[in-house]
């Protein structure tokens, strides 16, 4: 079994870990592409696809070179919603250029499984260390069985190299770019062990240089489900919101039909602020502004669920 073990970075707060998989069950066309791009030899890793397979001893030094870099770009999630009866996640992604870019612009978004177990060949991992005294896998087995797989990339949603044309070939500073990816997971994805790897790279040629990663960031499923960033199933309790937190608008995405043509806006203490009329679009989406709202926690009632949104102060 080969893996190649390559990270990609948010800029100042931490590395975000990826691993993709060669010759063994985890194997995937996608990662196919990018190892053979990049790996000369296995476990090797590249930090925003900046360099070369760089090789375990240096990754700490690499670690720390790349976080004292300057991004010219933020992502961010503004929403992800998960029908857990249909398994299917609807990411909403957004980049922010904080610095002027050009040239070829592409989103993408990774589906990471953590600690990923299975039987046989394809998942036993080779040993090359079980007669190595100190070692933490000393005497573990030669192949390991059983063996605990950590941040392996299960799916690129946008392709190897993103998903192009959303993003202008010239950027200014302040620019903010959308875009949305729908995926299902595979009944054999552990959805409590999955992140979501939102990202922005350029692709400007052949080089191992040119295909490189502005910034990152990452979405934990399990933990969206339980939180107020704006997970909700539209199937399951008729509508959803997003993005949530909303600063200037949000839109209502509605699973059906809605059985009432209005929906209330009501505030923190009780009160309707707000009633409105529905008029969807082919999306079964409605954008409601909000800029006039006092920043703080809201509710919106269809007549039959209610669902909390917080409007930001920016």
């Amino acid at each position: 079994m080969h893996q190649l073990s390559w990270k990609i970075l948010f800029r100042i707060i931490r590395a975000i870990p990826v691993t993709v998989h060669y010759q063994d069950a985890m194997e995937m066309s996608d990662g196919l592409i990018v190892q053979s791009f990049y790996a000369s030899a296995y476990p090797t890793a590249t930090f925003n696809r900046l360099n070369t397979a760089v090789i375990r001893s240096s990754w700490n030094t690499e670690v720390v070179n790349t976080l004292a870099g300057v991004s010219s770009a933020t992502v961010s999630f503004d929403s992800v919603l998960y029908s857990v009866a249909a398994r299917q996640v609807d990411v909403y992604l957004r980049v922010t250029f904080t610095g002027v870019e050009s040239g070829n612009l592409s989103f993408n978004c990774i589906v990471v499984e953590d600690s990923v177990y299975g039987l046989g060949m394809g998942y036993d991992q080779t040993n090359y260390f079980n007669s190595t005294v100190g070692h933490p896998y000393y005497n573990a087995g030669n192949p390991i069985v059983n063996f605990c797989h950590r941040h392996v990339a299960r799916a690129y949603l946008g392709g190897p190299f993103g998903t192009p044309g959303i993003i202008p070939s010239s950027v200014v500073f302040g620019s903010t770019y959308q875009y949305h990816y729908s995926y299902v997971l595979p009944a054999n994805f552990n959805e409590h062990h999955i992140t979501l790897v939102g990202l922005v790279s350029k692709y400007d040629g052949m080089a191992v240089t040119s295909r490189y990663i502005l910034n990152a960031e990452t979405f934990d499923l399990d933990s969206a489900q339980v939180s107020t960033v704006g997970i909700n199933d539209p199937t399951r309790v008729g509508f959803s919101v997003y993005p949530n937190p909303a600063s200037d608008y949000l839109v209502v995405r509605f699973g059906a039909m809605p059985l009432a043509d209005e929906l209330e806006v009501i505030s923190v203490d009780g009160k309707t602020v707000r009633t409105l009329r529905v008029t969807m679009d082919a999306d079964m989406e409605y954008v409601v502004s909000i800029e006039d709202l006092a920043p703080g926690v809201y509710f919106i009632n269809n007549g039959a669920s209610v669902i909390k949104f917080v409007k930001t102060g920016y």
